[in-house]
């Protein structure tokens, strides 16, 4: 369904296309000139949701945009404009349209995203909030390859906090991980000691679902996310890493990290209820990202090492990623081949929802003392950098980044590099694992 329609301003007008399909509305425009100063793209009014206007300064070089989870039946104003040109036109979202000619692209203009078909997927509810929805600047390293990182003990808020373990493994971490449990987001907060505060790369933030925090309410049920009680605590996580975070790369964020597990505290009830509740908890809080924080890059962060029902996936057009944590473990072997074949079924699930992979967490469990740990796994480390190089890229099913776990204190011991304060010393456990990774990671 197309309508076009254009406004009066002292900037050239310009002509505005809009596609609807159901709760969603993309606009299209075409100007020759990227504006320095960027993009104003924005909606009007109060909805029937009770959410009022929204707005925000976008890309120079985009030429569409994404308005989603509109409420069918209502009225809305989508505006675009800026120094070289202004449009807007007026929907009523879900009806249809006067047909109209698309514009014509003039060849000087850069290219703009078009939107991508996207696989079934359980019916869900439409969340009582209504946000945009962005196609993500996904970052990849120069060449072929994907985004190789780690998380680790970070060692002051410079802008590469684990330059040790880069230095150690013979190339640069290209992306950081870390898992902050409050709306001030500590992991990359310069007030908190040792953060990735100053790290000017991509970022992969795993969000615990944390406590009550400065009056807001915190984590109780999917439930109560669900129905907006914890509305207050995500939007200030949101409104914080975008503040944090601003132009410093991608920002990858995976809210209920492990959901499909049953070893969190907000683990996915398997019932229908619990996974009801689950994609309109999962909604709600996408929502609330993609409105505070619209440049975001949603992870869904599922465990590898467990299976997702098809009932318990939410929408797909409320996520970015397919997210995975997947650890040589339960049961270990020496080559991985348990796990690699539970990594592979995380990478298909991500090719039928049509959606790339990160890998948040990934590590060999090497205490033989412990249930689950077995020892040096250097076959393992094999086996995931050729299933990393073989499926690296953005496209669906592909890896677009990875961060390996070597934080110390856990019973399974995951860590190749322990930092003495100096450099590191290559942790006594896996001493032929580490050797292993050096060698292929050093690049």
């Amino acid at each position: 369904m197309l309508a076009t329609a254009t406004n009066s301003s002292a900037a050239p007008d310009l002509s505005v296309v809009v596609v609807q399909s159901e709760d969603r509305a993309t606009i299209t425009w075409v100007s020759a000139v990227n504006p320095p100063e960027g993009w104003f793209v924005g909606r009007d009014g109060k909805d029937s949701s009770g959410y009022g206007a929204w707005s925000s300064t976008v890309s120079a070089g985009l030429r569409s945009w994404t308005f989603n989870h509109l409420v069918r039946g209502d009225r809305y104003t989508l505006t675009v404009k800026s120094s070289v040109g202004a449009g807007s036109v007026s929907i009523v979202a879900g009806a249809p349209q006067p047909s109209a000619t698309a514009p014509t692209l003039d060849p000087a203009a850069p290219a703009s995203p078009t939107p991508q078909p996207t696989s079934p997927q359980p019916a869900s509810p439409t969340p009582t909030l209504s946000a945009p929805s962005t196609a993500p600047g996904i970052e990849l390293p120069d060449g072929t390859g994907w985004l190789s990182g780690v998380a680790t003990r970070e060692h002051g808020n410079g802008s590469d906090p684990a330059k040790y373990f880069g230095d150690w493994r013979g190339s640069k971490v290209e992306i950081g991980q870390t898992w902050p449990h409050t709306p001030d987001v500590w992991g990359i907060n310069p007030s908190v000691q040792n953060s990735w505060a100053g790290f000017n790369g991509p970022m992969s933030l795993s969000f615990t679902p944390g406590p009550d925090w400065k009056g807001m309410q915190g984590w109780r049920s999917y439930a109560a996310i669900a129905r907006g009680d914890m509305d207050a605590w995500w939007r200030a996580a949101a409104q914080n890493t975008r503040r944090l975070r601003a132009g410093k790369g991608t920002t990858y964020v995976s809210p209920f990290y492990e959901y499909n597990g049953d070893w969190m505290t907000w683990s996915v009830s398997r019932t229908t209820q619990g996974y009801s509740d689950f994609r309109n908890a999962w909604a709600r809080v996408a929502a609330i990202w993609r409105q505070e924080f619209p440049e975001v890059t949603l992870v869904l962060p599922a465990a590898c090492s467990r299976d997702v029902p098809a009932a318990m996936m939410p929408a797909s057009n409320t996520y970015d990623v397919v997210g995975c944590t997947i650890y040589n473990a339960w049961p270990w072997r020496e080559d991985g081949a348990p796990t690699m074949r539970l990594l592979e079924a995380g990478r298909q699930r991500a090719l039928a929802a049509g959606k790339p992979l990160g890998i948040t967490e990934w590590a060999n469990s090497a205490n033989p003392r412990t249930a689950g740990g077995g020892g040096d796994a250097p076959g393992f480390i094999s086996a995931m950098h050729e299933w990393m190089r073989k499926n690296a890229g953005s496209g669906p099913g592909q890896l677009v980044f990875e961060t390996f776990f070597n934080i110390d204190g856990y019973s399974l011991d995951h860590i190749l590099l322990r930092y003495n304060g100096a450099g590191g010393a290559v942790s006594g456990s896996q001493s032929r694992t580490a050797t292993r990774y050096r060698e292929l990671w050093n690049h």
